[in-house]
Order: structure tokens, then C-alpha cells, then sequence
């Protein structure tokens, strides 16, 4: 099986979290090119909107946190990598989706209720 693209345009270390803010951040970017393509190719060759869609959202989000490092990198010399370091342990660590129902449910927000949506979907498209 072939590499993933991006991580054949940008190498990472085999430990994500002993990566760099600048490896991060352009990883991204290229996973936001990547899924530009696959996106670009359902809408234009296959005429698949849904398809397209939902690559255009991955690379949207591969786009927010390209930029949102890049930022840091100007802005917050000092902090980047540290908040890169933080955002690759907690999604190793498993902590990620814990972290996320907090900020949701801080906000009001019923992460459970979105949990179980996600899995309705998914059951119903037979993934």
C-alpha cells in the first residue's frame, strides 16, 4: 500500500509528538491540497456533490489548523510550540474527544447528542 500523499511531502518523525510547528503546519497544508484534489476530481469527473463536500470540509479543516500554526508562529513565537506539543500529546494520549465534549458542553452544547448523530449517519450510509 502507498504512502499517504501528505506524508510523502512532508515527512514526519515516527513519534508525531517530536514533530516541529513548522513540519505540523505545512503536513496540513499539504493535507488541505490533498483533499482539494479529491474533492476538485468528484465534483468536476463524477459529478458526486456529497463526495466533494465532504472533501472540501477535511481540507477546510487541514486549511484552520495550517493557518491557526502559522499564526502562532508569527504572533507567539514563544508559545508555538508548545501549543503544537499540547495538540499532538492530547490527540496521541486519546484525550482529544474528551477535551472537545468539555468546550461543548461549557458552551452549552450536547456533544453526546452529536456523538450519536455521527453514528446514526454513519449506520445509515452502511459505513
Amino acid at each position: 500500500m502507498s504512502k499517504y500523499p501528505p506524508d510523502t511531502a512532508v515527512p514526519m518523525p515516527d513519534d508525531i509528538t517530536e514533530s516541529t510547528p513548522t513540519q505540523v503546519a505545512s503536513w496540513y497544508a499539504a493535507d488541505c491540497a490533498y483533499q482539494h484534489g479529491i474533492a476538485a476530481h468528484h465534483l468536476t469527473k463524477r459529478s458526486d456533490y456529497k463526495a466533494a463536500a465532504e472533501a472540501f470540509n477535511v481540507s477546510g479543516s487541514s486549511f484552520a489548523i495550517a493557518h491557526l500554526i502559522r499564526a502562532l508562529m508569527a504572533h507567539a513565537p514563544d508559545h508555538v510550540a508548545e501549543v503544537v506539543e499540547d495538540m499532538q500529546q492530547t490527540f496521541v494520549q486519546g484525550d482529544a474527544v474528551e477535551m472537545a465534549f468539555e468546550w461543548l458542553h461549557a458552551h452549552g452544547v450536547d456533544a453526546n447528542q452529536l456523538r450519536e448523530a455521527g453514528e446514526r449517519k454513519a449506520k445509515e450510509e452502511g459505513r
